[in-house]
């Protein structure tokens, strides 16, 4: 009688553990879980930026506006550190698109908690050679919130940066 009982509750206790992945486990935020969990969810295809939102020291916030052209392009951060770019169909300006391929490096710093990029070409108006050091706010599989603090002689603001899948 005891094998038996004992035999049940190792049967419920492997069950329990092989459960499979969800998804709900796919979709949970991963913000704050360590390289293990945001590098697989960072490099897993193409983000489009979808948002830029700017909030200053008194509270006041303004979105900017994207233009059509930028919307369409689609980046990626490669497993091996480079970022990508497919450029869509929108033309900025009626002017060809800049090449696809990479345009720059990225790397996750403080337990995945920031993203820094090097911009090895001008891509969306930033300069070559720029590096940026984002906060991750948020990283799940459809969306990452990226922010930065800039300092402006006529004050500081925080810039969002929303990519979507």
């Amino acid at each position: 009688m005891r094998k038996t009982i004992y035999l049940s509750i190792i049967a419920i206790l492997v069950i329990i553990s092989c459960k499979k992945q969800t998804i709900d486990d796919l979709y949970e935020d991963k913000t704050g879980k360590g390289p293990k969990q945001v590098l697989p969810v960072v490099t897993n295809s193409f983000w489009r930026l979808t948002a830029v939102r700017l909030t200053y020291a008194n509270g006041s916030t303004y979105d900017s506006i994207i233009d059509e052209c930028k919307r369409d392009d689609c980046a990626t951060y490669q497993k091996n550190g480079d970022m990508t770019i497919l450029h869509g169909s929108a033309l900025c300006g009626g002017n060809p698109s800049p090449a696809d391929g990479q345009f720059g490096t990225w790397q996750l710093l403080d337990n995945a908690t920031r993203i820094q990029e090097t911009y090895l070409r001008e891509i969306r108006g930033i300069p070559a050679m720029t590096t940026r050091n984002y906060h991750i706010d948020r990283v799940k599989f459809k969306e990452m919130v990226i922010s930065r603090t800039i300092t402006n002689p006529n004050g500081d603001y925080v810039e969002t940066t929303t990519l979507t899948r």
